[in-house]
């Protein structure tokens, strides 16, 4: 993931006006990014969920 975000700001760059050739692979790596972050939550919440035992009441 951050790996993919400097690819974002050190080679597409932060150009204030962006052509829509270099603005469409910088949203599809946000896009990309983003989803990854999401699965990186709910892979970590399940193992935490598996981590815990469970009780019966």
């Amino acid at each position: 993931m951050i790996g993919i975000s400097l690819y974002r700001v050190l080679v597409l760059g932060r150009a204030q006006t962006m052509t829509p050739e270099k603005e469409r692979p910088n949203v599809r790596l946000l896009l990309i990014n983003a989803g990854l972050a999401v699965t990186v939550l709910l892979v970590s919440g399940f193992v935490a969920a598996l981590a815990r035992p469970i009780t019966g009441g």
